[in-house]
């Protein structure tokens, strides 16, 4: 399975952004009847109440997905082009006055454009999970992408915020593999999705185990001059502190200091945890000094990722020491941190100890 969804993914590569002309204009003997009900359609979108005007007309008889393209991809002159949203409306009612007949792919990618070079990012994202429906994956996977590109290019776009909005509608939709194809399909097209929409990429990638396509996606952040931030240094030194790299976790995080790139708490927390994970206790212990030199605030994570570092490797007392030192400093033990407690002094076959801890535990609660 998570073989076929790298495969999926990379149908994406390559896709290049194309100027040449748009695929689905009307054909050329239709050309002049399709001008024609596209500019009645235009002239009837300026009025306010456009439905029943066109309700009553015999614009619904004629209609086609030609002349929804031809109204849709228009110049953007407010005297001639009714706003994105009067468009999107439009659009929408036309799709229940085609007999069925899909709409072109383009009208779905122009419209996506305009929307968010106006800020109506919610409805752009409702299209475009429309357009997937539509259109994938009976068209080639790389066709959506590369319709959007070209047409972002042809309108001239202001906002490429829309291919954020495309790799999130593929997320949403549960299109993980598909979403970071886009990502990786954008090398070397000039365009890239936005810094923040990549890092939730590797988070997302991450969290599903899909190592393979985030380390892709790792190399295009490095490569498009996008950053790295702050979280995507975070996410890296998460990615190797799970494969059990400390190595490759900890000189990251020395890379990040000499970039300029300033660790955060959470920073902090995520090469802890990895270390206490593989028993490099006294390292985490060193971490958490040197966070607090920082002024960071050490945490309840911070706390019990060091005494379940403790606990792994047996020593009970080195665990207390730090349930202490925590409770010293006005960080209230959570369930979490009675847990790891708990389940080490089992281990232990500390009976006595692991009751008391209990019963301290239900009295939190």
């Amino acid at each position: 399975m998570k073989r076929c969804s790298v495969e999926r993914a990379l149908l994406f590569r390559n896709i290049k952004t194309r100027t040449r002309a748009t695929t689905t204009a009307p054909e050329p003997n239709r050309l002049t009847e399709t001008e024609a009900l596209a500019a009645r359609i235009r002239d009837i979108l300026r009025r306010d109440q456009w439905r029943p005007i066109i309700a009553s007309s015999d614009v619904p008889t004629k209609l086609n997905p030609d002349a929804v393209l031809s109204v849709i991809s228009s110049r953007t002159d407010d005297e001639v082009t009714p706003n994105p949203k009067r468009l999107l409306d439009f659009f929408y009612w036309s799709r229940t006055h085609m007999g069925g007949v899909p709409q072109k792919l383009d009208s779905y990618s122009i419209l996506a454009v305009r929307l968010c070079d106006s800020g109506l990012f919610a409805p752009a994202n409702g299209l475009l999970e429309q357009m997937i429906k539509t259109h994938f994956p009976s068209s080639r996977a790389g066709s959506l992408l590369d319709s959007i590109s070209r047409c972002y290019a042809e309108v001239g776009g202001s906002d490429p915020v829309v291919f954020d909005v495309l790799i999130n509608t593929f997320k949403k939709m549960g299109l993980l593999a598909e979403a970071a194809g886009v990502v990786l399909s954008m090398k070397g097209s000039g365009l890239s999705p936005s810094l923040r929409c990549c890092n939730a990429m590797l988070k997302d990638l991450l969290r599903t185990n899909s190592m393979g396509l985030f380390w892709e996606v790792s190399e295009f952040i490095s490569g498009s001059g996008l950053g790295p931030d702050v979280y995507t240094y975070t996410t890296l030194i998460g990615a190797h502190c799970k494969g059990g790299d400390l190595d490759s976790a900890k000189r990251v995080f020395f890379e990040m200091g000499s970039k300029g790139c300033k660790p955060n708490e959470v920073t902090y927390n995520t090469l802890i945890a990895g270390l206490c994970k593989v028993g490099m206790v006294d390292e985490a212990v060193e971490m958490k000094r040197e966070m607090a030199q920082e002024g960071l605030e050490v945490d309840g994570y911070t706390y019990s990722s060091l005494i379940e570092g403790f606990m792994r490797g047996g020593d009970v007392e080195g665990a207390f020491r730090v349930r202490d030192e925590m409770v010293a400093s006005g960080v209230r033990p959570n369930e979490f941190t009675y847990n790891n407690l708990i389940r080490g002094v089992c281990k232990m076959r500390m009976v006595e100890k692991a009751h008391q801890l209990l019963m301290r535990c239900f009295t939190m609660a």
